[in-house]
């Protein structure tokens, strides 16, 4: 699937249109070399969106016309551009019916739109996409997926973008890979309570990392080991909101943490 712009498409329809009234059809006067210069760009350009859209054979007989308008002292009438441009709209008819286009709600466009939501808007906060580089691509399919109403898959990348969070957790308490979340939040708990039998008091930052390791936890039960079962389904709003809490909560981890 690739995003289909209908306002361009309606804009190129226009454009054709307008072509073809700049003269009469039936006009013998030869179109001037600096015209026929900027209609040859905005063939390109016309040409360009048809491939974009997928529209193949409407593309193909573009080259036709910009054959036809030429270079040099090539001389070409208003009437013959004319004669060229309906099978241009009978094309794009013809290959439209063939596809259907999906319309991404505009409350969820921010989402579909931008691979790097879930960074904030502050310039000053630690980027997620710079701490925890590692969850990038999962934050891009999220925000798709939730943009095309594919909510349980949605959760399914977030559940891996937190994972992408647990790890770095575990790599900043001196935690080596572990085989799951259990194992993880396991020897991450150990490690934390040992250090505070050890010193007799958390530092601010083992504090920050303890408060994550209970977010974790939390996150597993609610989340992640229910959607593993295929019972499990999720709404859109349902998917939004947790999308939300789990871009807090990166956002928070992305302050000390790294992968």
């Amino acid at each position: 699937m690739k995003p289909f712009s209908v306002h361009e498409l309606i804009d190129l329809v226009r454009s054709l249109e307008n072509l073809a009234t700049t003269q009469a059809v039936d006009s013998t006067e030869v179109i001037p070399f600096g015209f026929r210069t900027q209609l040859i760009e905005r063939t390109e350009r016309m040409q360009k969106l048809c491939q974009d859209c997928g529209l193949t054979h409407t593309s193909d007989h573009f080259d036709r016309i910009r054959e036809g308008l030429g270079r040099g002292k090539y001389s070409i009438t208003y009437a013959e551009l004319a004669s060229m441009l309906p099978e241009v709209m009978n094309r794009i008819e013809d290959e439209t019916s063939h596809q259907v286009v999906m319309v991404v709600e505009p409350a969820y466009l921010k989402y579909f739109s931008d691979p790097q939501f879930f960074d904030s808007t502050d310039s000053t906060a630690n980027k997620v996409s710079i701490q925890l580089s590692s969850a990038n691509e999962d934050i891009a399919e999220a925000g798709k997926c939730l943009a095309c109403g594919r909510s349980t898959a949605c959760i399914m990348h977030l559940n891996r973008i937190m994972e992408v969070g647990l790890k770095a957790l575990a790599a900043a308490v001196s935690v080596g890979p572990q085989n799951d979340w259990g194992k993880y939040l396991g020897e991450i708990e150990a490690e934390l309570t040992k250090r505070m039998k050890s010193s007799g008091a958390r530092s601010p930052d083992e504090q920050f990392y303890a408060e994550a390791h209970a977010m974790f936890d939390s996150v597993r039960r609610a989340w992640r080991n229910p959607t593993m079962h295929v019972d499990k389904t999720y709404t859109e709003e349902r998917a939004e909101e947790i999308l939300i809490a789990v871009r807090s909560f990166m956002r928070h981890l992305a302050t000390k943490l790294h992968d």
